[in-house]
């Protein structure tokens, strides 16, 4: 599955970012993991998976953000941030 990723100082510019999902990952989320990757609408789900990329930036140049949702509040927002290279990001 690939996570659509937006460009630091570049509005409207992406980059796809392969995403390794754990059968984990893919129970806890289910049928949600289409709008937690932003490729659904529901506004009932919360829940997001975010990254953002830096071209420029040196070493770890990408951050991806899991903002978890509980029907009422919000439960914990977890930033992983990666070095890639241009192989590893289109």
């Amino acid at each position: 599955m690939l996570l659509k990723v937006n460009v630091a100082s570049e509005p409207n510019e992406y980059r796809f970012f392969t995403l390794p999902l754990t059968p984990k990952a893919i129970k806890v989320f289910g049928k949600s993991l289409g709008t937690i990757l932003g490729l659904n609408s529901d506004s009932s789900v919360k829940s997001r998976l975010t990254a953002i990329y830096d071209p420029e930036a040196t070493g770890e140049n990408l951050t991806v953000t899991l903002n978890i949702f509980s029907e009422t509040k919000k439960l914990a927002e977890i930033p992983v941030r990666y070095k890639t290279t241009l192989e590893d990001i289109s």
